[in-house]
């Protein structure tokens, strides 16, 4: 990808220095994108053997989600949604962390028990609904877009 990006900016120097009504200079510009080209078919023809042979340990994957707070952000949203002003919100959420941390426990288990409102990881991946969020619907819909073979979406379908 470096040589990817590399072109790019090669086609960006051309173009800067060519005279705005001069463009006869702009067929400098067919070589770099078809060198560009050439490399990204090339990078790009490698993925879908390497996503088919891509596995997931659910319980390590698990495991990982209970290290380093991960949901801190989503808690201090739900503060800003239930109408903490949105500094205070934050500031809350770094009480709850320093406590979290002095317990030896995740920020979450600590919101949990001072506000009663329980805040998981499926709910928080499925309040991302925006282009490009990790909700299941979002995520499912990208999966789809892929030119990628049936085999591929269908081993991640179980998800």
């Amino acid at each position: 990808m470096a040589r990817v990006t590399s072109l790019a900016q090669e086609g960006a120097m051309i173009v800067r220095s060519v005279v705005p009504s001069y463009g006869s200079d702009l067929h400098e510009l067919k070589r770099t994108f078809l060198m560009a080209y050439k490399e990204l078919a090339s990078s790009l023809g490698i993925i879908n053997p390497f996503i088919k042979e891509l596995n997931c340990n659910k319980e390590v994957a698990i495991a990982k989600l209970n290290q380093g707070h991960i949901l801190a952000t989503d808690i201090a949203n739900q503060l800003c949604e239930s109408g903490i002003p949105f500094r205070n919100a934050y500031k809350k959420t770094a009480t709850f962390i320093k406590e979290a941390n002095e317990t030896n426990k995740q920020v979450h288990d600590i919101t949990k028990q001072q506000l009663g409102f329980d805040i998981s990881f499926a709910t928080a991946v499925e309040k991302r609904k925006n282009n490009g969020g990790t909700s299941r619907k979002k995520a499912l819909l990208a999966i789809n877009n892929l030119a990628f073979d049936t085999n591929y979406k269908n081993k991640f379908a179980e998800f």
